[in-house]
């Protein structure tokens, strides 16, 4: 798990909290609600955390098993935690600001992940899906032929093929925020069909694996909750209500 990042001014004018994953939902923090999803699945073993030692050390040894202290940018935190589990045949990752996950939800998208052979799934969740439990939440959609798209926030990987491709996933990672650079990833006739709405899920496979490396399986998801997190003050807002009806309070 990724549990590193920082609230920007105004969440934490709304939250009192710096760190983002320890923003709180009632008395728990989400990293907390997100640990407790980790260790209820049946297709979780151990649990590695790559963010404050300090800070997570409370859990040590109950919710999850090794700290590994956060780096200076995402791809080191990345880089580190996958280098800790490198002789796993697959692990999780996973962000821990998705508080509305549970250990069914979980379990089920691992079912999901297990239908095909791939070295990296990435779950999809329709537009209307999330519409449906979090109305009116503002989204990264992806318009795609099968329809509109938003990404999750948990991954199945395979540590050997990143490790293997790791210089590829680097310039992905570090472009994944620069037009031009991803324009120059993904080439000017990718682009365009991906701005007209012409691309559909097997070519951007295809193109991902071409680019990665590694053959990649977008996995279409039926729970919400996998790409709900929380970086803005409507979403903290929305998950507390939700969490908030869930415990039944």
């Amino acid at each position: 798990m990724l549990a590193g990042g920082l609230n920007d001014e105004e969440m934490v004018k709304l939250t009192a909290e710096k760190a983002r994953c320890f923003i709180r939902l009632g008395e728990m923090p989400i990293v907390e609600c997100v640990l407790k999803a980790l260790r209820g699945s049946a297709c979780v073993g151990d649990i590695t955390v790559v963010g404050n030692p300090e800070r997570l050390n409370p859990y040590l040894g109950n919710l999850l098993d090794k700290i590994i202290p956060e780096g200076q940018s995402l791809q080191e935190n990345f880089f580190n935690g996958l280098n800790s589990l490198k002789d796993a045949d697959y692990i999780f990752a996973s962000s821990a600001d998705i508080p509305l996950i549970s250990a069914e939800i979980i379990d089920n998208l691992f079912a999901l992940f297990s239908r095909d052979e791939a070295d990296i799934y990435y779950p999809i969740i329709p537009m209307n899906v999330v519409e449906a439990k979090f109305p009116g939440g503002k989204r990264t959609v992806q318009k795609l032929k099968e329809g509109e798209f938003t990404g999750g926030n948990i991954f199945l990987l395979k540590p050997k093929a990143i490790f293997d491709n790791w210089d590829k996933i680097d310039r992905v990672i570090t472009a994944r925020k620069n037009k031009t650079e991803l324009v120059k990833l993904f080439g000017i006739a990718f682009i365009i069909r991906y701005m007209t709405h012409s691309l559909g899920l097997p070519g951007l496979e295809a193109k991902a694996q071409s680019i990665l490396g590694a053959k990649v399986k977008a996995v279409i998801c039926p729970h919400p909750e996998v790409g709900f997190d929380i970086d803005k003050p409507d979403d903290y807002e929305t998950a507390l209500k939700a969490y908030r009806k869930r415990e039944g309070g």
